[in-house]
């Protein structure tokens, strides 16, 4: 095993506030690898740790932040494409590399109370190294938190993770919990 290398690499955004309330941040990216450490399957039930000789992550990611008044959102939205350009390959897609994920959040708030809520997307899975008939399909979950302030050092919340209760997978046959509630006290 070689140790990973990062050939080239480049980022160049551009981020603008269009007004007092809206701003947009959006930038293009390239990761250029030898060597990159990869899951290379043997048969069926073996696989093996190994070098890439030449991967390259290309992409953009694009997004808004609102706010006004006690109201504020944001979305982003990236487009990613992950490629093994080592010669021969058959299918040139890096595996458990979504090309497309979303995320938007809103939030409100009223004197000490705080409502938010979040929405997270994430495309099928094109390629999987493990268990490739059980690959990833497209998902979205949907988060929610409600806090209180008690005091300027006391706030008080209550989360619903996967409040639809969405059953997904981010790797084949790993499955992600499904609703959970938690409650936080946090002193400052």
């Amino acid at each position: 095993m070689k140790a990973e290398k990062l050939r080239f690499y480049g980022e160049i955004g551009l981020r603008r506030k269009l007004s007092n309330f809206l701003q947009t941040d959006t930038s293009l990216f390239i990761y250029d690898f030898s060597d990159m450490i990869f899951w290379q399957r043997i048969s069926e039930n073996e696989f093996q740790v190994t070098n890439l000789n030449h991967s390259l992550i290309k992409g953009v990611e694009t997004g808004v932040k609102f706010s006004w008044r006690r109201l504020s959102a944001i979305a982003n939205y990236t487009y990613l494409d992950a490629q093994d350009r080592t010669e021969g390959r058959i299918d040139d897609q890096l595996p458990y590399k979504p090309k497309h994920t979303a995320y938007i959040a809103l939030d409100y708030q009223y004197a000490r109370f705080r409502l938010g809520a979040s929405l997270r997307y994430v495309s099928k899975i094109e390629e999987a190294i493990f268990y490739p008939n059980d690959a990833p399909e497209a998902f979205y979950v949907v988060n929610a938190k409600l806090s209180y302030n008690a005091s300027s050092r006391i706030t008080l919340s209550a989360a619903v993770n996967n409040l639809l209760n969405r059953q997904y997978e981010e790797m084949a046959r790993y499955r992600m919990p499904g609703r959970s509630i938690a409650f936080r006290i946090v002193v400052d």
